[in-house]
């Protein structure tokens, strides 16, 4: 089961579509690209498993967008004693001062200015390892091997690739010469639909349709953590727990009456280009009511620091999906920094 939701995370975040929207992995560093040509790449450490600290690239689809360089490290306790100092194969890097980082509950971090990010990104293309100091003492490295092939990628993406603004292969022409932006898709919510008196359990004719589900393996007799909502009246969402894994939380939906009849399994569509079209089994959910919005959260492990976050609203017929991010590989990074793979604009 772990293995099956594993891949399934993988597989939608190696989507690929006409509008860039996609990720590839480029030996240390990853790359994502949205519906609208927004991207990230990702630098990471040699040994994540003990130094678990990344750089991340994030720039807009417009010609004249910038790309913002953020850095960010883990540790069981931030602890830092000043500002930060960056080197590039032990050469310090001018120009460069991160200053002292934001602390979190578990992650501190740094993002850079505009001017700052671009000098950074072209010491990177012609080194081997970026190593981050505070106050004299290491705090991580991060490798730099893959970091052209990824900047490329985001070019080529962002069909930024012979012009000025182009991160590994510039070229002469103008920033007017990259594309508008895509028209994001739109959706709009239904009307709102009154939560008195929702039944509280799941009905026996729900909780038997996940008998012979490949994957609601060994469904919970409980109730808890059952998804039950009133989309309209007379219709229900009815979303019963139908598996559980170490971390995730699986659950299989249908459409009903408030008795549990006249039931249909819901689909949700998932990113153009994706391995599936749509998906039947959604897990560690949220459904908000006054938005009519189901959020997802699929972890590829417990650290909860890959797999996709995805949201879906209610148009009043049937669930369209609103947003998606993802973070490929499993490297530590914080489900806030996660960039988004598809982008719609709620109307």
């Amino acid at each position: 089961m772990k293995a099956f939701w594993v891949g399934l995370a993988a597989a939608l975040a190696t989507a690929g579509s006409a509008e860039a929207a996609g990720s590839r992995t480029f030996k240390d560093w990853t790359a994502v690209c949205d519906n609208l040509r927004a991207c990230s790449a990702f630098g990471f450490s040699k040994d994540t498993d003990h130094d678990i600290v990344y750089l991340k690239v994030a720039r807009g689809g417009a010609g004249a967008d910038r790309p913002i360089v953020s850095l960010a490290h883990l540790a069981d306790a931030v602890t830092s004693k000043g500002a930060w100092s960056l080197a590039v194969d032990g050469r310090p890097l001018a120009g460069v001062a991160p200053g002292r980082p934001k602390a979190g509950e578990t992650y501190e971090t740094v993002t850079l200015s505009a001017a700052q990010s671009d000098s950074l990104l072209r010491a990177v293309r012609n080194g081997s390892s970026l190593s981050i100091s505070d106050g004299g003492q290491a705090v991580g490295s991060i490798s730099l091997s893959g970091v052209v092939a990824a900047l490329l990628w985001l070019d080529e993406q962002q069909k930024r690739v012979g012009t000025v603004t182009a991160l590994a292969r510039p070229g002469p022409q103008p920033a007017t010469a990259v594309p508008p932006v895509p028209a994001a898709p739109s959706v709009a919510a239904g009307p709102a639909a009154s939560q008195a008196g929702v039944p509280e359990r799941i009905p026996a004719a729900v909780r038997a349709r996940l008998e012979g589900n490949d994957v609601c393996v060994s469904p919970p007799t409980s109730d808890e953590e059952a998804v039950i909502v009133r989309l309209a009246p007379g219709l229900m969402l009815w979303g019963p727990v139908c598996d559980r894994a170490a971390y995730n939380v699986i659950h299989a939906f249908f459409l009903g009456d408030e008795a549990g009849g006249a039931l249909r399994p819901v689909s949700f569509p998932l990113p153009p280009e994706s391995s599936e079209p749509t998906i039947g089994e959604i897990m560690n959910v949220d459904f908000d009511p006054a938005t009519r919005t189901l959020t997802s959260f699929s972890k590829g492990r417990g650290l909860g620091d890959c797999g996709d976050e995805t949201s879906w609203v209610w148009d009043g017929k049937a669930f369209q999906l609103l947003r998606q991010t993802v973070m490929p590989e499993c490297n530590g990074v914080t489900s806030e920094d996660w960039p988004a793979i598809y982008v719609a604009r709620r109307r």
